[in-house]
């Protein structure tokens, strides 16, 4: 229970990693806001929270539109006066269709602004109005959930690289403009089974061996990337991190996914001498 008597916010909640952070914030004691744009969503999320016995409840708002977040952390001041997380988890994942993003020279100008504007942006409202609400509570932590888009090129992703890219670049910048009452962290997320994609991705014949083989450890779950936003949540167990960008993506982005040179060479599945 490290984080008894704190107020967190996890925006992007109402499924998937957000949905799982709030689930795990909540299990560490916090109070936990969900945040999101479907409102019968968010309901069941915080449904399942107060039957595992935690404090929830859920608040909506559209974090790309800096009116509805002002809103909401006019909200939460209201009823909890006070703020202590909050976990940057909304990005442009949910745009499909016409608005996907695609290889730059495919993709329209418009489509790149909007996936920026949705992985950007929304950081710097809830950022701009949380932060006083958190220096007012005595200090707080920012958990952004970045991911390795941000650190390694994948084919046809500009606009989330470009977007993630950026939340890194914020992370720090945060971390030195407003400490030492805020801490400012990201996580660097790989590819878990968070959604029905991950899933599709995984039992692809194809995609799916090369997952395995990009990884050095098992492949993820997003209750590896909650249990790693708690961590970096806890002023305890984290208290001397801050502007760091803790990698949870199973080793990754330190692997070529490529056979040992040497076993290639000399035909057997043994190291070389």
């Amino acid at each position: 229970m490290r984080l008894s008597d704190k107020v967190a916010l996890v925006t992007a909640s109402t499924g998937g990693i957000g949905e799982s952070i709030a689930a795990r914030l909540g299990a560490e004691g916090a109070t936990v806001i969900v945040s999101g744009r479907s409102e019968e969503k968010g309901k069941h999320v915080v449904q399942s929270l107060h039957e595992a016995g935690a404090k929830a409840e859920f608040i909506a708002c559209d974090v790309g539109n800096e009116d509805s977040v002002r809103a909401l952390i006019d909200t939460i001041s209201q009823r909890h006066s006070a703020l202590h997380i909050l976990v940057n988890n909304a990005g442009p994942t949910d745009v499909r269709g016409d608005d996907a993003d695609r290889p730059l020279l495919e993709l329209p100008v418009s489509v790149f602004e909007k996936l920026l504007h949705v992985g950007v942006m929304s950081m710097v409202h809830t950022c701009k109005y949380a932060i006083p609400l958190m220096q007012r509570a005595g200090g707080g932590a920012i958990v952004n959930v970045s991911s390795t888009a941000s650190v390694v090129g994948i084919a046809g992703m500009p606009a989330y690289a470009a977007s993630k890219g950026a939340m890194n670049a914020l992370t720090r910048q945060l971390a030195v403009d407003y400490g030492p009452e805020i801490r400012v962290n990201a996580l660097i997320a790989g590819q878990v089974n968070a959604n029905e994609r991950s899933q599709r991705l995984r039992a692809d014949p194809v995609i799916g061996p090369a997952l395995q083989q990009q990884h050095s450890t098992r492949l993820g779950e997003r209750e590896d990337v909650a249990a790693a936003a708690a961590f970096l949540a806890s002023d305890v167990d984290a208290g001397f991190i801050t502007g760091s960008l803790l990698h949870v993506e199973g080793g990754s982005t330190a692997k070529l996914a490529l056979p040992n040179p040497g076993s290639v060479a000399r035909g057997t599945g043994h190291p070389p001498d």
